[in-house]
């Protein structure tokens, strides 16, 4: 009940945001487009991760592919008995999404886009653990700090709307949102899911997506962008 909850909040909110768009067909206004776009979207750092976008426009629509790289190296211990600690992290992904532009003059570009992404994970954490050892014939059970090793398989959905705004010429400032819905299936050991956090690798469950891409994109076709 609480994700169906989630869900409908999610699409309310994207209902509000598509308020805010100004897609109203302009014949005399819309631009043919025929051009590549390069873009990096930066809040991606914030989760050790590397994003780049790299599309096609062509005329109303558009498409794209997504690699994206991530790394981890540090030395922190669990604060607490039910916590994880990532140590490593080494990833990679790709991601595919279509864009269809609703309203297009020379110095932005408004749209919606579905897309599709697929992401692996290598993880080795460290987490406190019952641990059975042999004492005296008998197998007792103790509480330890052991260091473990895995893999996330991740796919994401997503619906968005944007924005792609022309600047000099040649910069592109794109802000975006949107909803989207995550599925992760963990190869950990015991079968625990210590990543299971909106915040974190292993996550399910539906998202609210927001961001922004920067980068630059020249038209093949046309000298005005």
């Amino acid at each position: 009940m609480r994700r169906l909850f989630s869900i409908l909040s999610f699409l309310l909110l994207s209902t509000a945001l598509l308020a805010q768009f100004d897609f109203v067909e302009r014949p005399s206004e819309n631009v043919v487009r025929n051009e590549w776009n390069f873009t990096f979207v930066p809040h991606y750092v914030l989760f050790n991760g590397l994003r780049f976008d790299i599309e096609r426009v062509n005329g109303t629509k558009a498409w794209g592919i997504s690699p994206q790289f991530y790394y981890l190296k540090r030395d922190y211990h669990p604060i607490s008995y039910s916590d994880a600690s990532v140590n490593s992290l080494l990833g990679g992904g790709l991601g595919f999404f279509r864009k269809f532009v609703k309203s297009s003059t020379k110095d932005y570009l408004g749209y919606w886009a579905i897309g599709l992404g697929v992401n692996y994970f290598s993880i080795g954490y460290e987490q406190y653990t019952w641990v059975a050892k042999s004492f005296y014939d008998q197998v007792v059970y103790d509480y330890e700090l052991v260091q473990h090793h895995g893999t996330i398989l991740r796919i994401d959905l997503s619906a968005t709307l944007g924005m792609e705004r022309k600047l000099w010429n040649f910069l592109i400032f794109e802000p975006y949102a949107g909803v989207g819905y995550r599925y992760s299936v963990p190869f950990l050991p015991d079968g625990t899911n210590p990543f299971d956090n909106i915040f974190s690798f292993g996550y399910s469950g539906p998202l609210f997506i927001i961001g922004i891409k920067l980068g630059s994109g020249k038209s093949l076709s046309q000298t005005q962008f």
